[in-house]
């Protein structure tokens, strides 16, 4: 056999697969060490023996995301949590609205919300820190509704005191808003919340998608850590600007599970008798312990905000 066979079967491919080759070789003297069971044992023989650039990737650890996550941080022992979800929906849906229609650039007011929002807090033993940080998520958009009427200085050059104004009560209202949605959130299972909408008449394909979506959410992430993870055993190294066709690629496989899997799903719901609407497991009952504080609450709010 002459010798440029000889390098041919080496490498097959020729200088393009070579390249490769070599750009895996210095790769893998980089990585961790691989776990055990997970395919190649790290010696350069096997490079050689399968002579492509697909390597086996290191073990990451990932946090799985499972059903119910939501509800891992909903406090359950407090006056607050054993309110009847309904009950609380109603509250947060008064007490947002009375925030929201305050008119802008007065914060006399603003004061007594914050207040309120305390007492509830503490009736649903969440502290302060827990609650600014489950809000943080939304800060950035809040920042960015209260900077319009800054910019709108410079390009109007209008009044500068008005628009400081009419921003910071922006800042506070949306604030205020986000943390009371948030401390409805912190005391009630996101399966009681869907419950309450469904027992307000709410519609009942809109608590049907979103009882479904947030039950397969958590199949579809698995489904792209999977897709994820044959993309990376058949590229090698970090995917750069030319390879960014693979990303599409992922995207497009993903989808086309995910639309297969709805498909499976929803046969097996019209073979199990599936008429639109979900069933129930408990009925909630609501009591005068239950409607008496939340509409003093509520009351509480609008009185502020009619009288101040």
């Amino acid at each position: 056999m002459a010798r440029g066979d000889r390098r041919r079967l080496r490498a097959p491919g020729g200088a393009r697969d070579r390249r490769r080759l070599g750009q895996s070789r210095r790769a893998f003297g980089r990585r961790r060490p691989f776990a055990a069971g997970q395919g190649h044992s790290g010696r350069l023989g096997d490079l050689r023996h399968h002579g492509s650039a697909a390597l086996a990737q290191p073990v990451r650890r990932r946090r799985v995301v499972k059903y119910g996550f939501l509800d891992r941080t909903v406090v359950e022992d407090s006056p607050l949590a054993r309110t009847d979800p309904r009950a609380k929906l109603l509250l947060t849906l008064a007490a947002v609205t009375a925030v929201a229609s305050e008119p802008n650039g007065e914060l006399g007011a603003y004061p007594y919300y914050f207040a309120l929002l305390a007492l509830l807090a503490l009736a649903g033993r969440v502290g302060p820190l827990r609650l600014l940080r489950r809000c943080l998520p939304a800060a950035p958009f809040i920042g960015m509704a209260a900077a319009l009427p800054l910019v709108s200085i410079w390009l109007d050059a209008g009044d500068a005191a008005a628009a400081q104004l009419f921003a910071l009560s922006v800042l506070l209202r949306s604030g205020l808003a986000i943390a009371l949605l948030t401390l409805l959130t912190e005391t009630t299972a996101f399966a009681d919340l869907l419950q309450a909408m469904r027992a307000l008449r709410a519609p009942e394909a809109l608590s049907a998608i979103t009882t479904l979506m947030y039950r397969y959410i958590f199949v579809l992430f698995d489904e792209w850590r999977r897709v994820s993870q044959a993309r990376a055993c058949r590229t090698a190294g970090k995917l750069r600007l030319p390879a960014l066709p693979f990303y599409g690629q992922q995207v497009g496989l993903a989808f086309v599970r995910s639309w297969e899997r709805s498909e499976r799903v929803h046969a097996a719901m019209n073979l199990r008798g599936f008429t639109g609407a979900l069933p129930v497991a408990a009925r909630l009952q609501l009591t005068a312990a239950d409607v008496v504080p939340a509409t003093l609450a509520a009351l509480a709010f609008w009185a502020v905000r009619i009288l101040l």
